[in-house]
């Protein structure tokens, strides 16, 4: 879980917040360290010392990318265009 939760603030962070930006990747390394400590601390720490297996830490690293893309892309997806009528 909170592997996921840095990935979504990882990509609420990163939403282009100027015209023709791709990422704000100043807005994600200012937020890194709250993303960072819930993705690495909190997700991936307690798995590594728990086992060496490969599953678990695939799940995480995932389920990371996953709601950061997700979170990345929903506003694209949110913002309707208004008809002109």
């Amino acid at each position: 879980m909170t592997s996921a939760l840095g990935g979504v603030i990882c990509g609420i962070a990163a939403i282009p917040r100027k015209p023709g930006q791709a990422i704000a990747w100043q807005w994600a390394l200012i937020f890194s360290p709250l993303w960072g400590i819930l993705f690495i601390a909190f997700g991936i720490g307690p798995v590594i010392t728990r086992t060496a297996d490969w599953v678990p830490l695939t799940r995480n690293i995932a389920a990371f990318l996953i709601c950061a893309l997700a979170a990345y892309l929903a506003p694209m997806f949110s913002t309707s265009s208004a008809s002109e009528t």
